[in-house]
């Protein structure tokens, strides 16, 4: 359930809410999401933790936010990236992505 707000809060800030609506739903339903939710494994947590991260991240790259909390929001992200590698080891592969993710969209936004 925590996953599915932080897909519809990170699509909301990136795409608008209908997107949002749409994302959290599709995810919500999707087969491979509710088969490994049913099971006591690492593979949800870590999934959670993925969310949080990109969502910390996404939040980071408002320029309208002082430069503190910028920082604040990126340590966060790297925190949940951390604990979701903790988790499961493979999610190391998503870390290139998550600072490809901040480093274009503080160059796209300014």
């Amino acid at each position: 359930m925590v996953t599915v707000v932080l897909v519809y809060l990170t699509a909301n800030r990136l795409w608008g809410r209908d997107a949002a609506l749409w994302s959290a739903a599709i995810f919500a339903v999707t087969g491979c999401v509710i088969f490994t939710s049913g099971f006591a494994t690492y593979d949800t947590l870590s999934l959670m933790f993925i969310a949080a991260s990109l969502w910390f991240a996404v939040e980071a790259t408002d320029h309208h936010r002082p430069v503190v909390l910028q920082l604040t929001l990126i340590m966060f992200s790297g925190i949940a990236l951390g604990a979701s590698i903790l988790a499961k080891y493979i999610v190391v592969a998503f870390l290139p992505g998550m600072v490809a993710i901040i480093a274009v969209r503080k160059q796209w936004l300014g």
